[in-house]
């Protein structure tokens, strides 16, 4: 089988990028055949980790679409690499704000280029990486209208793809999307974080000076998820 993955925001050693990576890499061990489309450029020192994490064979399925466009006039360079590739699958790896660039109109864009791959009998997928968050008791006005908003654009979005498979990686997300009308199912993202203690007196540190709290004293268990970066 012959899959396409489209990313936005390709960076390595953040959740999605390395997620995809390490999807691609599976699917290669399993004998199918894996294009990553990035619609960025890729730095040497992120293909020096993409070679040291995921190996050789996993840089040389990227190709990067890197034109200074919003998605929309993107299209028809990624239709190109498409139709040079011929995939059975095209895997979105959706977040909201690295597709949207801005403009409203890039999702737009992007539903019309999944129903059109789908009229050429290619299966189409979208990973939706995150969701909204629903309006809190406590939220400002503001915010209660802004993820207002980003619920609509989103579901939007997911029912005029016209997708063959929403996949998400939690029941909570399922359960939202579900309430929207959309159908989808789980998928748990396999962790992208190593398991590291090399600055665990560092960590402690920061969250004493912020909250006070003594972990290396008190006899308390907790777990970070996430990543630092610059934006």
């Amino acid at each position: 089988m012959k899959i396409s993955f489209l990313v936005a925001g390709f960076k390595v050693m953040t959740g999605i990028t390395d997620y995809t990576l390490a999807l691609a890499k599976e699917c290669l061990e399993q004998k199918h055949v894996v294009q990553i489309l990035a619609l960025n450029a890729i730095s040497s020192r992120d293909e020096a980790k993409i070679v040291n994490t995921f190996g050789g064979d996993i840089l040389r399925t990227i190709t990067t679409v890197d034109i200074p466009l919003a998605i929309s006039d993107k299209v028809d360079m990624i239709e190109q690499h498409l139709q040079s590739f011929d995939p059975d699958w095209i895997s979105i790896q959706f977040q909201y704000q690295y597709f949207r660039q801005g403009s409203l109109d890039s999702l737009s864009y992007l539903a019309r280029f999944l129903r059109k791959q789908k009229s050429k009998g290619r299966m189409t997928n979208i990973f939706v990486h995150e969701i909204w968050q629903d309006p809190t008791d406590i939220d400002a006005l503001k915010n209660t209208f802004v993820r207002r908003i980003k619920r609509l654009v989103i579901t939007n979005f997911l029912k005029s793809s016209k997708a063959d498979l929403i996949l998400t990686s939690n029941t909570n997300y399922v359960d939202s999307l579900q309430a929207s009308g959309i159908s989808s199912k789980q998928l748990p993202v396999l962790n992208t974080i190593p398991i590291c203690s090399k600055n665990l007196d560092l960590v402690n540190q920061e969250i004493h000076n912020c909250s006070g709290l003594d972990l290396m004293r008190n006899r308390l268990k907790y777990c970070m998820v996430g990543i630092l970066e610059d934006v």
